[in-house]
């Protein structure tokens, strides 16, 4: 306790009763008095209205030395840890002449005080914060309600992971990659997924079977959609199509809706059991198609903004494709 706050109120109750004590012994018999707190003399107060002023002056006095005597018993001393600072002997220089390393000593807190911030920390849960859940994909096996969607796909359904079920379809996600595998009557399917304006997309290609009867075509289309709304009969393409049962080849064409009525052959032609990479650059307006890292000649204009990519086939009835898709890569520019 430092008794130097107390000694103002002291001072001021001292004058205040002094006051007091010179209207209650003023009399006309004493002209002087001598207040000791101070070593003053003051005349005597000769008139009642002269001792009742000084009476109230030694009242307030007395009063705002009691209330300074309350203001330092009444402000809290919650012990916080007092932190000292003091140079150690070998400590640096900085360049405006202060020491840079410094030694502190730490007072501990008082116990009750001690006890209260346990008892807030113990009290306080911090907010967790949880990262992101990653997407499941077809690395994963799955193949994602999240990325894609099956157009007009309302019969088909996902699994507690937000996987489709797509084995009616001939789709299935297998060894990290995408398995289309269909023979039966007359199928026409697809799947897409929405892309931004400016993507690369890349993945590899391995034909295991496209068989068809007579002139029969059965082919697989990758491509862009246009969305809002999601028509895939507007989309351009990169197309693998078996032409007939003669021609053992599969021919490689190109479908752009927008200036052909026919489909443009590629001179490429590919075989069963092989595997190659293919490639979409769609930068605005335009897409370029890579093959095994060679371009194919022309650009193709992508009129929609809203766009999506497509993986499909179209089967005749009495044909069959088998086609796995890997290593998957869709990147934003």
């Amino acid at each position: 306790m430092n008794w130097a706050e107390f000694a103002p109120g002291i001072i001021l109750i001292a004058l205040g009763l002094s006051l007091l004590l010179l209207v209650l012994l003023g009399t006309g018999r004493k002209k002087t008095f001598t207040v000791p707190v101070i070593n003053a003399s003051f005349p005597a107060p000769s008139t009642r209205g002269q001792k009742i002023g000084v009476g109230l002056i030694g009242l307030a006095l007395s009063g705002l030395g009691v209330y300074l005597l309350l203001i330092p018993l009444q402000t809290p001393n919650v012990g916080l840890t007092n932190i000292t600072g003091s140079p150690t002997a070998n400590a640096t220089q900085d360049t405006d002449g202060f020491p840079s390393v410094y030694t502190t000593t730490l007072t501990p807190l008082p116990s009750d005080v001690a006890t209260q911030l346990q008892t807030l920390t113990a009290t306080f849960i911090p907010t967790q914060i949880l990262s992101p859940t990653p997407i499941p994909n077809l690395a994963n096996g799955c193949i994602s309600s999240i990325l894609w969607t099956p157009f007009e796909g309302q019969s088909l359904v996902t699994d507690d992971l937000h996987c489709w079920q797509m084995l009616d379809w001939g789709i299935v996600s297998q060894d990290g990659g995408l398995l289309i595998s269909v023979a039966a009557n007359e199928k026409s399917h697809g799947i897409y997924r929405v892309i931004p304006t400016n993507t690369k997309i890349s993945f590899r290609l391995r034909i295991d079977r496209m068989r068809t009867i007579d002139s029969l075509e059965p082919r697989l289309l990758f491509g862009v959609i246009p969305l809002s709304p999601t028509k895939p009969a507007d989309g351009k393409y990169l197309l693998l199509q078996r032409e007939s049962a003669a021609e053992d080849k599969v021919f490689v064409k190109l479908r752009d809706p927008a200036t052909s009525i026919n489909d443009e052959f590629l001179p490429i032609k590919y075989s069963e059991g092989e595997t190659h990479k293919v490639s979409f650059i769609i930068e605005n307006f335009l897409m370029t198609i890579y093959l095994d890292n060679g371009k194919v000649d022309g650009s193709i204009s992508l009129p929609f903004s809203e766009r999506a990519f497509w993986i499909g086939y179209d089967l005749p009835p009495q044909t069959s494709i088998q086609v796995f898709l890997s290593d998957f890569s869709f990147e934003e520019k």
